[in-house]
């Protein structure tokens, strides 16, 4: 493409006739002007710019060819005769308003024809409508998400860090959190990109109807949103966060002839005087809504007394667990214990052919702390996988010493350590070592770990299970989805969540719902286990099911396997 500038027009002023060869290719609208601004000639693109053909502009004054509206207040500039008496002002930008009603984005600018005894000057126009477009375009992505138009983190940070001048100055309460869509992978595998990006600007919108004016929402990753609430009071937080939480609740999404119901957690924190910057009140609300996910409780609000110290991270794993977790690996300071998985019909605990293999930290001082303890501390500070490790090899190295090869064990793995690759790597090389025959390990990956990491932890399972290893769904029934993706997880057992087993004697429902899982794992040829029964009258009920295996307090607690476990 043929470019022009000001420069390349002096230079060519005397040469009229070889100089209208040129500005023929040029994408830049010029035309030339007698010394009273009458047009003289013009080249196509100028033409095309002003919607008015060459012999109908030629011998007319410019300002009746066209006029120029200011691009801000849109009033209309003086004609160019006004505008270029003196000297020629500087380019501008403004709106050109042809004669037939159509407004353009342009750049003007007059060149002077200094050295023509006859005077006059070129104008070039040069059509920006598609680069403003783009510019405008840029300047809206630049603080706005592409997928729901809502604002995206920049926008949010920024509004936070005028929150939290606004509470210094003048006091006023505002509240500052993140919410989570659960379980949303399993819907994207259902319906794809196309359909995850509409059903999450549903999700977007139903959240947008109960918020106010002076409120924010904003979406800051694939399924994680931002929320700013101005005249929120510590003492609101908790019950806007749960309002929030039941309309997404009670909403249906849909995509094409899917209908989908769906869950959020929220965490959310106070934005006060003493929260200090935007950096510690985000890292808290992430803690919040870490715990919300964590402690299934869907939404979690601090204490407004400390929700920005790190004291607040003791309930939900103090960092001094970070130092502990250290030193017991370091010392070897863990325990492996095992609790039996028996037949429901024959329930003899000495001829388990499964034991669940538990985890116990040994403090220095010999006292016992339960995995409830340092297991969400270990996940927060991505320690996870090391302790997973450590079982992984104790369990396998104590398994091989074991005379009875009837015997087998169930492991637990983490989410977090299935979703790392390395980690897969470490495990087929530690069953490698250890000789124990694959018929004898199976691994426990709870539902809600086996959803938050889909493909991976089929990635895991089916490499594992190509080499005869066996898989357990744990805590299956918690999910929101649970039978939707249970036909694509390579699985041996499901074991079925406690929370329905345990009151299985006396509520109908769990009852029912048991029933349903076990029915529906028949069909399948997976085999069930119930975990937390507590006592006959609940092992008697799950054998009436057919359930095939139960676990819990009332067939026996768990036991140490091993006083020192390799590792």
């Amino acid at each position: 493409m043929t470019t022009l500038n000001g420069e390349d027009l002096r230079t060519s002023r005397d040469d009229v006739s070889a100089f209208s060869a040129l500005i023929g290719n040029l994408a830049v609208g010029v035309l030339r002007l007698d010394a009273q601004l009458r047009v003289v000639d013009l080249n196509p693109t100028a033409e095309e710019l002003l919607g008015v053909a060459r012999g109908t502009a030629c011998g007319r004054p410019l300002g009746s060819v066209y006029r120029l509206l200011d691009a801000a207040s849109r009033r209309l500039l003086p004609a160019p005769e006004e505008r270029l008496a003196g000297a020629p002002p500087a380019g501008i930008e403004a709106r050109l308003l042809r004669r037939d009603g159509v407004e353009l984005a342009v750049r003007e600018r007059f060149v002077p024809l200094a050295g023509n005894p006859a005077g006059g000057a070129w104008l070039l126009l040069e059509d920006v409508t598609e680069l403003n477009a783009m510019r405008r375009e840029q300047q809206w992505l630049a603080f706005h998400d592409p997928v729901t138009g809502l604002a995206n983190r920049r926008a949010l940070e920024r509004q936070l860090e005028q929150a939290l001048a606004a509470v210094r100055s003048n006091g006023l309460s505002f509240a500052f959190g993140y919410l989570d869509v659960d379980d949303f992978e399993v819907v994207t595998e259902i319906v794809g990109q196309a359909g995850s990006d509409d059903l999450l600007r549903q999700v977007a919108n139903v959240i947008r109807q109960r918020l106010g004016e002076k409120d924010l929402l904003a979406r800051l990753a694939e399924v994680r949103f931002g929320l700013l609430l101005a005249d929120c009071p510590p003492e609101r937080i908790k019950a806007r966060a749960q309002e929030l939480r039941r309309v997404v609740a009670d909403s249906r999404f849909s995509w094409h002839q899917e209908e989908f119901s769906l869950g959020v957690s929220i965490g959310m924190v106070p934005v006060t005087g003493g929260s200090g910057d935007a950096m510690k009140v985000m890292a808290a609300a992430d803690a919040a809504s870490t715990m919300a996910w964590e402690e299934s409780i869907a939404a979690h609000a601090f204490d407004a007394d400390n929700s920005i110290d790190l004291s607040l991270a003791h309930k939900y794993g103090d960092l001094r667990w970070l130092a502990r977790i250290h030193r017991a690996l370091k010392k070897g300071r863990f325990r492996l214990y095992r609790q039996p998985i028996v037949p429901t019909v024959d329930p003899d605990p000495e001829r388990a052919p499964i034991h669940e293999i538990l985890l116990r930290m040994v403090e220095a001082d010999g006292s016992l702390i339960a995995p409830g303890e340092f297991i969400p501390a270990a996940e927060r500070f991505d320690l996870i996988a090391d302790l997973d490790r450590w079982v992984v090899k104790g369990a396998l190295a104590r398994l091989a010493a074991d005379d009875d090869e009837r015997s087998a064990i169930a492991i637990n793995l983490s989410g977090k350590s299935i979703s790392k690759a390395s980690f897969l790597d470490d495990v087929v090389e530690i069953f490698e070592a250890s000789g124990v025959a694959p018929s004898r390990v199976l691994f426990e990956i709870t539902e809600t770990a086996a959803v938050a990491n889909l493909r991976r932890a089929r990635r895991f399972m089916n490499a594992l299970r190509a080499r005869g290893l066996r898989f357990v769904l744990d805590d299956f029934g918690s999910g929101v989805s649970s039978y939707g993706y249970l036909q694509n997880l390579p699985v041996d057992f499901l074991k079925i969540d406690g929370g329905f087993v345990r009151g299985l004697a006396r509520n109908p429902v769990q009852r029912a719902i048991v029933t349903a899982i076990h029915q529906v794992a028949s069909v399948m040829g997976i085999p069930t286990i119930a975990e937390y029964v507590e006592n006959e009258k609940i092992r008697a009920a799950l054998a009436e099911l057919g359930v095939d295996y139960v676990q819990g307090y009332g067939i026996r607690r768990p036991a140490p396997w091993v006083e020192e476990a390799g590792g």
